[in-house]
Parts: structure tokens; C-alpha cells; sequence
């Protein structure tokens, strides 16, 4: 930013405030006003099979009553091992993924970027502890994080104008790689007599006299 803040940051015009995708969709429902140290509670989607501890639930239930910190503010009060220093990487983490064309992201890869937006040095605990916002995927042995509320709510976050893009895109690629794949078929198929000829030093004259006669 250009206050030399760390964080993520739009532009805006003056006087204009900016407001995540958790608080629109928040002063839609009428649950949010926008008032200093107001609570907004993250959207929840429980996996099948996953049951958290009672002493895990009571925990969620007085986190999501905490004041809502947006990743557009200052943050630099806050004590970074408290619960809202928390909620409020959570909520960071919630408006990013809402932002990118997938609404995933390769752990890896934020991990690199910890500096530059501020965040913890265990911010991928944030995943781990909130299965029921961040799904964790293992697939190719590449570990991606999910934002489930992207999947399971359509209407609550819209898809990103460069999605049909980027799905257009693919089925080209697609498209493209079995025309080249069929392209190298028939050129081996037309290639073929070509290389009989070369292998059998008696083509020609088989195929002047009309081929070999049967004794």
C-alpha cells in the first residue's frame, strides 16, 4: 500500500468505502450494518463423516461472534496471537479466494506471499481449523485449498467473468491436441508404403509384374 501498511488493497475513490464479499452479501441478508466492531458470521458448510469436538464447536461459536476485521483496514492493533487476529486472517482468506477466477489456490504458493499481505507465519493453520469454510485437496500430491462457499452457495459469490474464458480455453486446448493426434495417424497411414518400399529391396518389381506369382 502506498501508507507502507501491509495488506490487500483496492482503488477507490475518496470517501468511498470498500466492502468484501462477506459484507455485501451480509447487508443483503440485513445482518450487517457496517458499524465499527460489528460480528459477521462466515458462511459454514459441514463435511459429511467430519464431527468436530464439542469443546471445538462451543470454541466456533464465540469466534464467529467476534468483529468482523476486513482485509481492507488497518490491522496493525491487533495482537496477533488473539482470536481476532485470527478471524481476521480467516476473513482475508475467505475475500481472496472469492476473488481468484477458481476460488482456489495452491497452499504453496500463499505461503510465499506471507510478507507481502501480512499474514502469520502459520497461516495455513487457518485451513486446517476451519474445515467447515476451507476444503484441503491432496490431488497429484499438490495440496490446494477451496473455498467451499464458492461451490455451495452459487448466488453468494458470482463466477468470475473470466471463468467461461478460461473454460473456452480448455476445450480448445482439448480440441486442438486430438486434431494433432489425428493429423499423426493418417501421415503414418499415407507414410506406410514408403517405408515397405524401403524395406523390401523387390517392391518395384512386384508391383510392375503385378506382384509375386504363386508357384
Amino acid at each position: 500500500m502506498e501508507d507502507g501498511l501491509k495488506g490487500l488493497a483496492v482503488v477507490k475513490n475518496e470517501g468511498e468505502k470498500v466492502l468484501t464479499v462477506l459484507q455485501r452479501n451480509a447487508i443483503k441478508r440485513g445482518v450487517y450494518s457496517g458499524e465499527p466492531n460489528e460480528a459477521i458470521e462466515f458462511p459454514l458448510f459441514p463435511s459429511q463423516g467430519l464431527r468436530l469436538r464439542r469443546k471445538i464447536e462451543d470454541w466456533l461459536i464465540e469466534f464467529q461472534r467476534l468483529p468482523y476485521v476486513s482485509p481492507y483496514e488497518d490491522y496493525s492493533h491487533l495482537d496477533p496471537s488473539t482470536d481476532l487476529a485470527e478471524k481476521r486472517v480467516v476473513g482475508f482468506l475467505h475475500e481472496l479466494l472469492s476473488l481468484f477466477v477458481d476460488h482456489t489456490v495452491e497452499r504453496k504458493r500463499l505461503l510465499c506471499l506471507k510478507k507481502q499481505f501480512g499474514l502469520p507465519q502459520k497461516v495455513h493453520k487457518a485451513f486446517e481449523r476451519h474445515p467447515r469454510m476451507f476444503y484441503l485437496s491432496l490431488k497429484n500430491k499438490t495440496c490446494t485449498a477451496i473455498l467451499k462457499e464458492a461451490f455451495r452457495s452459487k448466488s453468494a459469490i458470482p463466477s468470475h467473468p473470466l471463468l467461461n474464458v478460461r473454460k473456452r480455453y480448455i476445450k480448445l486446448m482439448k480440441q486442438s491436441d486430438r486434431i494433432l493426434k489425428s493429423r499423426r495417424v493418417n501421415k503414418r497411414s499415407v507414410d506406410q508404403p514408403n517405408v515397405v518400399k524401403d524395406l523390401d529391396p523387390d517392391y518395384e518389381e512386384d508391383c510392375k509384374g503385378g506382384g509375386a506369382m504363386a508357384d
